[in-house]
C-alpha cells in the first residue's frame, strides 16, 4: 500500500506528462524518503533529546 501525498503523487504526474527518464522518477521518490527519515530523525531528538534506535 503506498502512501504518498497529494504534491507528491502530482510531482510524479507532471514529471511522467513532461516526458522525463524513467529513472528521474525513482530518484525523486529517494529524495522524498531521504527528507521523510531526516524530518522524522529531527523531530524525535527535539521530542526527546536522543536518536538512539530502540530507547
Amino acid at each position: 500500500m503506498e502512501h504518498s501525498s497529494p504534491t507528491h503523487a502530482r510531482v510524479i504526474n507532471g514529471l511522467a506528462l513532461v516526458g522525463v527518464a524513467p529513472w528521474v522518477t525513482d530518484v525523486f521518490n529517494g529524495v522524498a524518503v531521504i527528507g521523510a527519515v531526516a524530518v522524522a530523525a529531527q523531530l524525535r531528538r527535539r521530542r526527546t533529546g536522543s536518536l538512539e534506535v530502540g530507547v
